[in-house]
């Protein structure tokens, strides 16, 4: 299981925009699982709150693979 919290900076430039800076709380939540003894496998659910730059929350599912050493 595992489970994370911080702070985010976010910065996206769109070529007919302008520049657009928020930031928020970034909470994420999810599920792993080792398979043959160097790898791992799980999903997760990410949320994020901002409140500075134009208010609101986004939500963002990924999935993962990751190699120990």
């Amino acid at each position: 299981m595992l489970f994370g919290v911080g702070l985010e900076v976010q910065h996206r430039l769109v070529s007919d925009a302008d520049l657009v800076r928020q930031l928020g709380v970034y909470l994420e939540g999810g599920v792993g699982f080792a398979f043959l003894e160097r790898f791992s496998v799980g999903a997760a659910l990410g949320l994020d709150i901002m409140f500075v730059g134009g208010p609101g929350v986004g939500l963002a599912p990924r999935v993962f693979l990751t190699w120990h050493p």
